[in-house]
């Protein structure tokens, strides 16, 4: 069935669709793999609908999604039934994001609700800080008192570099 799903999605996700509710879950995770690599969008109407795959699963299908388009991968990853799918959604695009256009990603993260968005900005800041800890310092120094806490987390991504481990401290 998975080899179906990688040659002809549609004829595999009829076959599951054919099937007793019962069986169908694990139909899913069987060809969830293969079908977030060949369409990943037809992956991520599945996962929206039934959220009720692995975390690891969510993460490979948010991550293919993120790669096509980050934007519209954050969207998906947004509308998800609050919980650990849409946490692990959130998280994997954002990393996503975070090497590809952090200023983005900043800004996207700045118009979520506080809750959802503090351990996504900790993500940002963690993986921006591993390549351009310049920006994101300047970024963190527009947060006020929530990107202060960011600080010793980030500075432990500086260690080889003395200079961009002092300017952390600094801040």
């Amino acid at each position: 069935l998975s080899k179906l799903a990688g040659a002809a999605s549609n004829a595999a996700l009829a076959i599951v669709e054919a099937m007793p509710e019962g069986q169908r879950q694990e139909l899913y995770s069987a060809i969830l793999p293969q079908l977030t690599r060949t369409d990943p969008h037809r992956a991520s109407e599945i996962v929206a609908a039934r959220q009720s795959f692995s975390l690891n699963q969510v993460a490979r299908v948010a991550s293919s999604l993120a790669v096509d388009n980050s934007q519209s991968a954050f969207e998906w990853a947004a509308e998800l039934k609050r919980g650990p799918v849409r946490n692990e959604a959130l998280k994997v695009v954002t990393q996503q994001m975070a090497h590809s256009d952090p200023e983005r990603c900043a800004h996207v993260l700045s118009g979520l609700d506080s809750k959802v968005a503090e351990p996504l900005m900790q993500v940002l800041a963690s993986t921006w800080s591993q390549y351009d800890m310049p920006a994101t310092l300047r970024w963190i120094s527009t947060l006020g008192p929530s990107g202060a806490g960011m600080i010793p987390q980030i500075a432990e991504n500086a260690p080889l570099n003395p200079n961009v481990a002092a300017e952390a401290a600094a801040h």
